[in-house]
């Protein structure tokens, strides 16, 4: 039985040789001898059979053709039943549709988070521990070295952050590892491992306003703080704070300047106790704290100094 196709005009033969034969003068020139003897329209005579014979066939396909085809990409073997046919004919396409090599650093990534959970040699069995929050892929980075930062040609290191806690399982690190080791190109090594967590500390002087209780609005700031810059919940968009996103003085003021409680707020300064991650602006002023693209910062609430100040009468008095 043949499938039936839209129908369209059918290439033939002579249509074919003729309109070839027609673009030699504009296409080459210097091309004279059309006789059937010129070994360029003997060419042109042979192609043209091809793609009639081709044209003819694409539209008569038989189930055995299809069933003989599907076998060659791999698909399952089928028996004479149509409807066992068109089965294996919406699996093998969904399998070829289906990424598996990974290639690029988009193509690991989307396998980590989109078909790794899925897996039940290796993902299956460590349970919810399994979960992947976010990754993020670094093409010629070996970060199981020491040399993190050197470029490392043939190396592809993936960075990976949990649904639950701050940190991968051990278990997790190596599983993932043997879920991509098929699907890696044979001349890369790749790596699998958790992030890097940057320390940072912030000053800033806070001004609130009237008849706001000290002790609530530090509460308030406090878990602010912790929420926006939370690998899991925190950034502009509540999804997470995102690998390598540096953190700027901007960042600060912006989510202190937003509180309710807040009136205005002065003085804010971000650092860290890492030489070189000084972010530097005009006049070689501080604007933030750089971040590498496999770490996640981290607040230091005990190097942190907020201080809060209070309106009592026409000035401002620093809450002790």
């Amino acid at each position: 039985m043949s499938k039936a196709f839209p129908q369209r005009s059918p290439l033939r033969y002579d249509d074919l040789v003729a309109e070839a034969r027609s673009r030699i003068p504009a296409l080459a020139p210097a091309w004279t001898d059309h006789g059937p003897a010129d070994v360029g329209v003997t060419l042109i005579e042979l192609l043209s059979w091809i793609v009639e014979m081709i044209d003819y066939r694409a539209g008569r396909e038989t189930e055995a053709i299809t069933r003989s085809f599907l076998e060659l990409l791999g698909g399952p073997r089928t028996t004479d039943t149509s409807v066992e046919l068109q089965v294996a004919l919406r699996d093998t396409l969904e399998q070829l549709w289906t990424r598996y090599r990974a290639a690029t650093a988009a193509d690991y990534e989307t396998i980590a988070t989109e078909q790794w959970p899925s897996c039940p040699k290796y993902a299956k069995p460590l349970g919810s521990k399994a979960l992947i929050h976010r990754v993020r892929c670094l093409p010629e980075r070996d970060l199981d070295s020491n040399q993190k930062t050197t470029p490392a040609p043939g190396h592809v290191s993936l960075v990976v952050l949990p649904c639950e806690g701050n940190n991968p399982s051990k278990d997790l690190l190596e599983n993932l590892w043997q879920y991509l080791e098929p699907r890696r190109l044979l001349t890369a090594r790749h790596h699998v491992v958790g992030p890097v967590y940057r320390g940072f500390r912030i000053l800033a002087d806070v001004y609130l306003h009237d008849d706001i209780v000290p002790s609530t609005a530090r509460s308030t700031i406090n878990s602010a703080l912790k929420q926006f810059f939370d690998p899991h919940v925190g950034g502009e968009d509540g999804g997470g704070w995102q690998f390598g996103a540096d953190v700027h003085l901007s960042d600060v003021y912006s989510l202190l300047d937003g509180l309710d409680l807040v009136d205005f707020v002065a003085n804010v300064d971000v650092a860290t106790g890492t030489k070189g991650r000084t972010l530097k602006g005009p006049n070689n002023a501080s604007v933030g704290v750089k971040i590498y693209p496999y770490e996640l910062p981290i607040l230091n609430f005990g190097a942190t100094k907020i201080r809060l100040f209070e309106p009592v009468g026409t000035r401002w008095e620093e809450v002790k």
